[in-house]
Formats: structure tokens, sequence, C-alpha cells
């Protein structure tokens, strides 16, 4: 696995950003400049099981820490095939199941400063180099924009 790291400060408390990062209305507007029809099913707390999915696909991730509004911890366990079914068999689902995402919400002075990790497997640098920023930067204009 290689670890990523990705931050941006937003100019809004952290609930805020919480609440649009995580919310299921809103997780779609900034992921699509990333990640072109994401959407977000589930329960964003400890133990519940997300499914994150797009056009061709997704994963599933299982909830290991849910501290509103500071902390989410998430180990993927399986993907999802572009028939919706879950996937743990081929390469790519053994490939992706195990990593990790992190994200840390710190208020400062009224602004967040939004941290996120992860631990994929290391083809999807480039992907997530590229997207990542872009969505972030989504989010940003989204949260201050409201």
């Amino acid at each position: 696995m290689e670890e990523l790291q990705y931050k941006i400060e937003i100019d809004a408390p952290r609930e805020k950003v919480w609440d649009f990062m995580l919310g299921k209305e809103t997780y779609p507007q900034w992921t699509e400049v990333a990640w072109p029809g994401g959407a977000v099913e589930g329960d964003w707390k400890a133990g519940t099981e997300m499914r994150f999915g797009g056009e061709g696909g997704g994963t599933v991730a299982k909830i290991l820490t849910a501290d509103r509004p500071s902390t989410i911890r998430a180990e993927h366990t399986a993907a999802i095939s572009e028939d919706g079914s879950l996937d743990r068999e081929s390469e790519m689902a053994r490939s992706w199941i195990g990593s990790r995402e992190e994200y840390d919400f710190v208020e400062k002075n009224g602004k967040t400063e939004l941290t996120v990790r992860l631990a994929v497997p290391a083809e999807w640098r480039e992907e997530f180099d590229g997207g990542w920023p872009k969505a972030l930067d989504s989010l940003k204009d989204l949260v201050e924009a409201s």
C-alpha cells in the first residue's frame, strides 16, 4: 500500500465542512469533478458499511471510526462491479480490499483544515493525485459559497 495525503483549508467551521463532505446530497456535488456520477449510500457511523459508486462501479468500506465532527476512518472491504454486485474475487478487488481512507477536520480560528490520508495500491496514485486536489477545491468552493 502507498500512503497519500491531501490537505486544504476551508473558511468555515468544521461541522459545516463535515456536513458538506459527507452529506448524501452534497457528496456527489464535490466529487463530480474528479469521479463523475459519484454517490454514497450508508450511514457514517462506526461499524457500518458505506457504498461509494460512480460510472462503472465503486467500492464498499467499513467505517472504523466516526467521531463527528473531527475524524472518519474507513477500510475498504469489497469492490462493486458495473452490474452493482459485490466483488471480492477479481484481481482489482483483491488489490483494493484493505485500503484505508482517513479524514481529519481540525478547526483553527473559524477555518477548517481538512486532511485526507489514504493507504492504497500504488497503481491508484496517479488517479488520486489528479482527483483529490480537484475534489477538495470543489468542496471548498461549495462550502464557502453556501
